[in-house]
């Protein structure tokens, strides 16, 4: 059953933003500041890190409804001329990946995205939605943090269509929460083997915080994608603030390339097995634009016929959210507002992600 999202939403949304940038601004200018100084980080735990993103967080069951992610971070370690196996050749020849002063990281994904149209009880094809679609897929990514600046490259190999099961797992959840099957599936988009290449660049450009832990930074990034899946360039920048904020590279939803190796430099991650027991809490607001050449869940399959419609070619995310962490565990809740990404969409699309990252 679909629930329309308040008119207010968008206003409520931006309102919580500005207040809280409002009351940080007021606690920032009571206390004195101080300067972070970003190092060098050193080679630290192990992390993994399970996502979820759902529309019925929201209350709609439509477009881009429902993602899963798991990732498996490695440590930094810094770049040697006795190590030659693949993953170091690679890293040597991929651009921004040999600097002599950041230290290398790599991680590994598992993950699936489901696609619906707005109107799920529909069983013929809805040719002014958007196609049924699943990507069920593998990410490698290799990281380059300076400490400064974060270098990301990710290469992902997926299947969409029937093959990626996006059908199987989404009816296997709704007979879970006693929901409504969606009866358009048969005109999913056919079975293809995505292949694709991300990176991404993210800066420290900003932070500071006080005597007592309370900080704020601010993250920008520019990133590009490229393959069958999806074409595009983006950039966006992330503001947070709080108490204990941690010195890494801000929050990341289910992006490619955004979130390898993201809890690997982490105020978290102490040295001889040492876990900081003190609980940190900070809020986020971030932006991404995105200038989309291709998106196969809008476009249709690549080498056969299939459903489409007409995309636009400039979409926007707004996220906001809260982050806490504790000992070797860090859990983060955001919401996400999304501009429409066809031409034929009735509304914005909003929907809510969580992750949970341990460290070992």
């Amino acid at each position: 059953m679909q629930v329309d999202m308040p008119n207010t939403a968008h206003k409520k949304f931006a309102l919580c933003t500005i207040c809280m940038a409002l009351n940080v601004i007021v606690m920032m200018t009571i206390t004195p500041v101080a300067a972070w100084s970003q190092e060098i980080p050193e080679a630290h735990t192990k992390a993994v890190t399970l996502y979820w993103e759902n529309d019925s967080f929201t209350g709609t069951d439509r477009d881009y409804t429902n993602g899963l992610k798991l990732t498996w971070s490695r440590p930094y370690t810094p770049p040697s001329d006795e190590k030659h196996d693949l993953t170091d050749w690679m890293m040597d020849h991929l651009p921004f990946m040999d600097e002599p002063d950041a230290v290398r990281g790599t991680s590994f994904s598992i993950g699936q995205n489901m696609f619906t149209p707005e109107d799920t009880t529909r069983s013929d094809i809805i040719d002014e939605d958007r196609p049924y679609a699943g990507f069920s897929y593998l990410g490698f990514g290799f990281v380059s943090n300076n400490g400064r600046r974060r270098d990301v490259w990710e290469i992902d190999v997926g299947i969409v269509g029937p093959l990626s099961h996006g059908q199987t797992t989404q009816d296997w959840v709704h007979d879970v929460i006693g929901a409504d099957k969606a009866k358009g599936w048969n005109n999913q988009l056919e079975n293809e083997l995505g292949l694709e290449f991300i990176c991404e660049s993210k800066w420290q450009m900003w932070r500071i915080e006080n005597q007592h832990g309370f900080g704020m930074d601010i993250i920008p990034h520019v990133g590009g994608r490229f393959g069958n899946i999806a074409i595009y360039a983006s950039t966006g920048a992330e503001f947070r603030f709080g108490w204990l904020v941690p010195k890494d590279f801000g929050t990341c939803p289910i992006r490619p390339g955004c979130d390898a190796g993201s809890a690997l430099n982490n105020v978290l991650e102490l040295p001889d097995d040492r876990v900081s027991r003190k609980i940190g809490v900070h809020f986020f607001s971030a932006f991404e634009a995105r200038a989309v050449l291709r998106d196969i869940f809008l476009d249709g399959n690549t080498y056969q016929e299939s459903h489409s419609v007409d995309k636009n070619v400039l979409v926007a995310d707004l996220m906001g959210g809260v982050a806490v962490h504790y000992g070797r565990f860090q859990m983060n809740y955001s919401f996400i507002y999304r501009t429409q990404e066809f031409d034929q969409q009735n509304d914005d699309h909003t929907f809510g992600a969580v992750s949970i990252t341990y460290l070992y």
